[in-house]
């Protein structure tokens, strides 16, 4: 029975190799290897690099904005941002008010603004009795809806231009409200100075 037991190697001593182990043995190693090498090189393939990472962040819309949205707008330019008239919003409020260019210019006021029912400062005249109502109501609608009807119907690319688009208005309103004021004084002089003249002449004779 102990003779028929396997004889154990002592501890240290290496079992012998075949010949063909080694070949096996570098062929594992071999596959490691290029197994290794595939890897890196895919994880040099799927990660960007970090000016590909700066670059792509750059481009990237900001999370949480909308895309396509509004540039910013420059220094001293409020952007108009909403939903109703031709700016995309309503009136502000530091441009509720008086409007002495829709006033005083009335209908010529009306049409460089698109604001239609201003014609009815020109037109209203023209009917009897009630035309003189319809005119005089007019100047005063537009004078206080004017700066709304002007911000809902006509394009401005911020509150600045609208304001300094209706202080010409204004000034221009003004300016010819003098000369009208001049001239309607003039042509009343000439006529009372005609009537005057052919009284003291029929006087006279």
């Amino acid at each position: 029975m102990e003779n028929e037991k396997e004889l154990v190697p002592p501890t240290g001593v290496a079992e012998p190799v075949s010949a063909t182990e080694p070949m096996q043995v570098a062929a594992v190693t071999t596959g490691v290897e290029d197994a290794s090498q595939t890897q890196e090189a895919g994880a040099m393939t799927a990660a960007p690099s970090a000016e590909e990472n700066l670059s792509v962040s750059a481009e990237a819309p900001v999370q949480g904005s909308p895309v396509g949205a509004v540039e910013a707008a420059p220094a001293g330019v409020v952007p108009t941002v909403g939903a109703a008239g031709a700016n995309g919003s309503e009136l502000p409020d530091e441009l509720r008010g008086w409007n002495w260019g829709a006033f005083l210019l009335t209908w010529i006021w009306a049409i460089a603004h698109k604001t239609w029912i201003g014609l009815l400062s020109l037109v209203g005249g023209l009917i009897p009795f009630v035309g003189p109502v319809i005119v005089l109501v007019m100047w005063i609608m537009l004078g206080l809806k004017g700066n709304e009807w002007a911000w809902k119907n006509r394009k401005f690319a911020s509150v600045e231009e609208f304001k300094e688009v209706q202080k010409k208005w204004a000034i221009w309103g003004l300016v010819l409200f003098i000369i009208s004021i001049v001239l309607t004084a003039v042509f009343f002089s000439m006529i009372m100075a005609l009537l005057g003249s052919a009284a003291l002449s029929e006087g006279i004779q």
